[in-house]
Formats: structure tokens, C-alpha cells, sequence
């Protein structure tokens, strides 16, 4: 089983096996708390929460945004940390459980998924829906482009499954 999030505020997630058909996969929104500075500790905590819950339901590899710390982000350190935080904590939660893990270079993903390495969130949004994926909102589009990101370059051999491009498979 595969996990793939969009980390931010509004995470968003995707689960499921590798070779089902994209309107199998399970999409949905973490909302996590917001606000000042005093509350990263207990953000980051409510993240490793629904991390840790999500590992011990037979995740086999979990994928995520590489964080992008942009010059307004360098403002406020309290955003900062967040974005830092939650890739550092789903590589730990991974490594404690044995779990495969990595990220994706979101331009990389974009260009792939959308046609565009800039692409804004009604292209990923619809690009989505175009390709199967069952989403509510821009994260959750994003987090089935991780999804399919990772089965793409972790499994070449049922990338047919999600991209007419992929002809045929490997073998």
C-alpha cells in the first residue's frame, strides 16, 4: 500500500495499492492546527498522530513533498519549521516502521502529472479528475499526483495503469 501526502496545514493524502484502477484510490483532507508560534509542538504532534495511525494500516512506502521554503516563507520561522518539520517527522515514522520513503521534487511532479512544472492548482485539480482520481480539493490533487509520481518511477511496470503513455509495461 502506498501513501503519498501534500504536507502542509490542509495535508493532503492518498492511499492505495499500486495497479488499482485511480478511482480506487483513497483521497481525503487532514485538517491540522493553525496559528501562532506556540503551537508547533502541538501541531507536529497531531501530524505524528495521523502519520503513526496511517503507517500501521500496512503502508509498504510512503511518499511526500519536498518542502519549498520560499523567500516569504524565510519571514516567518513558525511557517518554517512546520515545513521542515513534517518531512523530517514522516521519514523518522517511516524509518522506526521499516517503511521505504521518499520525496517528490514538486516542479518534477507537475511537469509529469499536468503538462507544466508550474502548473496552479485548478490545472492539478483537473488533471486529476481527467486522470480517475476521486478529489475534493487541490490538495487532495496533489497528493494523487505524489501517489502516481511514485508508482511511476517505483513501478514503471503498472504505469500503463495510469498513464496512456506508458504503453504496454515493462517486460
Amino acid at each position: 500500500m502506498l501513501l503519498a501526502l501534500d504536507l502542509g496545514t490542509k495535508t493532503g493524502v492518498a492511499y492505495g495499492e499500486p495497479g488499482v484502477p485511480a478511482s480506487l484510490v483513497e483521497c481525503e483532507t487532514w485538517e491540522m492546527p493553525s496559528g501562532g508560534g506556540v503551537d508547533v509542538g502541538a501541531f507536529m504532534h497531531a501530524f505524528e498522530r495521523r502519520i503513526d495511525d496511517r503507517l500501521m494500516r500496512g503502508i509498504s512506502l510512503l511518499v511526500f513533498e519536498a518542502p519549498f521554503i520560499g523567500p516569504k516563507m524565510q519571514m516567518n520561522m513558525h511557517v518554517a519549521r512546520r515545513l521542515i518539520g513534517m518531512p523530517a517527522l514522516c521519514e523518522m515514522l517511516a524509518y522506526r516502521r521499516g517503511i521505504p520513503c521518499f520525496e517528490c521534487v514538486i516542479p518534477t511532479v507537475k511537469a509529469n502529472f499536468a503538462g507544466h512544472g508550474r502548473a496552479d492548482k485548478e490545472m492539478m485539480t483537473r488533471e486529476a479528475g481527467k486522470r480517475g482520481f476521486r478529489i475534493a480539493n487541490d490538495h487532495e490533487a496533489d497528493a494523487a499526483a505524489c501517489w502516481w509520481w511514485a508508482v511511476v518511477c517505483r513501478r514503471p511496470d503498472l504505469a500503463h495503469v495510469y498513464d496512456p503513455l506508458f504503453v504496454g509495461g515493462a517486460g
